[in-house]
C-alpha cells in the first residue's frame, strides 16, 4: 500500500513539471542572419584648381540578396548576428596619404530610413534576407596639396536583436585623378539641369527635382545677399554639394554635381529658420 502511494506521488510530481516546463515556439526561437557590408567604387571630381575634391560612394548592406546595383561578391561579412539587424549610423573620414584627416561625415539612422524610402519605398533601416540597405554619402574636401588619393575609412553600425552593436570598417581608396571621367563641381560657363530663384517671397521652384550627376545654379533675384547651406543646421552635412556658400544680390553660384541620389533639404545660413529660405532638392534613384 506504500509503495502505491509512493507511485502516485511520483506520477503527479512528474505531471507538474511537465505543465511547469515550456515548450518552445516558433515564435520564440532566436534566428540569426550573415551580414555582408560593402562599399561601391568611389566617383570623383575636382574644380580646376585641383585641390577641392568631391567624392561619393554607396555602400550596401545585406543578408542574402544583394541589390542590383551592388557589387555581388567581396565586402565584409559578420556571421551569425541576431536578427532584427538595423543599421544604426554610416560614419567616414577621408583621410590624406600623410595620414591628414580631410573631412569627416555621419549619416544617422533617419538620414538612412529615409535614403531608402527614396530607394524601395519603405523608410526602414533593417536588414533582411529579402531586402538590403542602401547608403550614398558624399563629400567635399580640400587636400591643400597635389595628392594622387586619398582613403576614405567607412564604418557601419549594426545594432543586432539583442541591442549589441557591431561595427564594419571598410578601407576605400579615392584615386584624385584629373583625367577620370567623373562629374564635379560645375566649371564656368558649364550647363546645368536647373535653376533655383531666390526670389524675396522665397524659392522658387521651393521642392524640384534634379537629374542625377548634374549641378543646381542658385540664382539670387533677391535685394539681399543670401548664404545657401545643406541641411542640417549648423552642421551642413547631409548633402554637401550644396554648401553653395554666400550668393550675393543679382549674382549666381552653382552646386557641386549631385552624384548621389535622395532627398537634400537646404537654407539660408543667413536667416537659418525663415520658411521661406528652405526647400528640398530629389535625386531619384536610377532605374
Amino acid at each position: 500500500m506504500r509503495n502505491r502511494k509512493l507511485g502516485l506521488v511520483f506520477v503527479l510530481f512528474a505531471i507538474s513539471l511537465a505543465c511547469g516546463r515550456s515548450t518552445p515556439t516558433a515564435a520564440s526561437k532566436t534566428s540569426s542572419e550573415d551580414i555582408r557590408v560593402v562599399s561601391g567604387p568611389s566617383a570623383v571630381g575636382s574644380d580646376a584648381t585641383g585641390l577641392v575634391w568631391a567624392a561619393g560612394w554607396t555602400v550596401f548592406v545585406d543578408a542574402g540578396t544583394p541589390a542590383a546595383d551592388a557589387p555581388q561578391t567581396g565586402g565584409i561579412f559578420v556571421r551569425g548576428v541576431t536578427a532584427p539587424v538595423s543599421v544604426a549610423e554610416v560614419s567616414s573620414t577621408i583621410v590624406a596619404a600623410d595620414g591628414r584627416v580631410l573631412a569627416t561625415l555621419v549619416t544617422s539612422a533617419p538620414q538612412i530610413s529615409t535614403m531608402n524610402l527614396i530607394a524601395v519605398d519603405t523608410g526602414t533601416t533593417q536588414v533582411t534576407p529579402s531586402r538590403g540597405i542602401v547608403v550614398n554619402q558624399q563629400m567635399l574636401y580640400d587636400i591643400s596639396a597635389a595628392s594622387p588619393r586619398s582613403q576614405a575609412l567607412i564604418t557601419v553600425r549594426l545594432t543586432d536583436g539583442n541591442g549589441v552593436v557591431h561595427d564594419v570598417v571598410i578601407a576605400n581608396e579615392i584615386r584624385q585623378d584629373q583625367e577620370r571621367p567623373q562629374p564635379g563641381p560645375c566649371m564656368r560657363g558649364q550647363p546645368s539641369s536647373m535653376a533655383i530663384h531666390i526670389r524675396p517671397s522665397g524659392l522658387d521652384p521651393p521642392e524640384p527635382s534634379a537629374v542625377l550627376g548634374a549641378c543646381v545654379v542658385f540664382v539670387n533675384d533677391d535685394t539681399v545677399a543670401h548664404d545657401i547651406r545643406s541641411d542640417p543646421h549648423p552642421a551642413h552635412s547631409s548633402c554637401p554639394a550644396l554648401n553653395v556658400g554666400l550668393v550675393p544680390s543679382g549674382s549666381n553660384r552653382a552646386s557641386l554635381a549631385m552624384n548621389t541620389w535622395g532627398a537634400c533639404g537646404y537654407h539660408d545660413e543667413l536667416a537659418p529658420d525663415d520658411e521661406r529660405f528652405k526647400g528640398h532638392l530629389v535625386i531619384p534613384a536610377p532605374r
